[in-house]
């Protein structure tokens, strides 16, 4: 745009100044043309485009967020650990409990069935505020009245299953001694 905006002024230059000299000019002989490309043509008056002014750039502030470094994560090492020799000791045996207790409370034997090995005792205690019975299903013992409070115990010297209830309240679901 600006070259063509030169040789538009260069042109009326020229025939301005042609114009007005008494001095005729002999045209110069033709010089040969390096390249073949034609020359655009000419515009005598060419407008000049609007001036769009630049806007001032805002300052902005600029702030600085460090960027964290990463802790390293140490390497995991092993080491073998050495062989063990197995050492055989004595397994200590558990103490035995003399006996097994079997709660009387709200009606209920509790727990229902406990298992015994031979010679074990059983003992019955009676938490509720009435008077019950231990009673073998099959005859062999038998409690008699239990206060509350009281405590009645029985050895069980023979293998089997023993099912006893209570005589006075029929309600309560009986209980059951497995001997091994």
């Amino acid at each position: 745009m600006k070259k063509t905006l030169i040789i538009g002024l260069l042109a009326i230059f020229v025939l301005v100044s042609g114009c007005t000299s008494t001095t005729t000019v002999r045209p110069a002989e033709p010089t040969p043309i390096a390249t073949s490309t034609p020359m655009p043509p000419i515009s005598i008056v060419t407008p000049i485009p609007p001036v769009t002014p630049i806007p001032t750039p805002t300052p902005t502030k600029e702030t600085y967020t460090p960027t964290p470094t990463p802790t390293p994560i140490p390497k995991l090492t092993t080491t073998p650990m050495p062989t063990a020799t197995p050492k055989l000791t004595a397994t200590p045996t558990p103490t035995e409990q003399p006996s097994v207790n079997v709660n009387i409370t709200n009606l209920n034997f509790v727990p229902t069935t406990v298992y015994v090995p031979v010679g074990k005792t059983v003992n019955w205690i009676n938490n509720d505020n009435v008077t019950h019975t231990i009673t073998s299903v099959t005859g062999s013992f038998d409690s008699g009245s239990i206060d509350p409070g009281t405590t009645y115990s029985y050895t069980f010297n023979q293998t089997g299953t023993y099912e006893y209830s209570c005589t006075i309240h029929a309600i309560i679901p009986h209980g059951r001694v497995i001997v091994t």
